[in-house]
């Protein structure tokens, strides 16, 4: 479980499943905040990198800039490149540079 701090409040970036449960519904019972998902659907829907990069920018409700986007598919789906759950982080370019 990879836990991170923003603004002072713990989110919760990942979790292993509880065998029978649903990962977003085991956060909830442990009581914890999952990062926001800010899109969900059953196709994927980019065709570049130019648009995941596009869809990777924006701001924290703190107005500060989001470091990106992780993709991941909706059931997980094991790895062997990775040897683990299939996922990948989009970085924001804009949080890259710094403010």
């Amino acid at each position: 479980m990879e836990k991170r701090k923003l603004a002072s409040i713990q989110y919760i970036h990942h979790i292993s499943p509880i065998e029978g449960a649903d990962r977003i519904e085991c956060i909830h019972v442990l009581g914890l905040n999952m990062v926001p998902i800010e899109e969900l659907g059953t196709v994927f829907d980019y065709d570049n990198v130019e648009d995941l990069l596009e869809r990777a920018k924006g701001k924290y409700s703190s107005g500060v800039n989001k470091e990106g986007i992780v993709v991941r598919p909706t059931e997980p789906v094991y790895s062997s490149v990775i040897e683990g759950p299939l996922s990948m982080k989009v970085l924001n370019n804009d949080y890259l540079l710094k403010e």
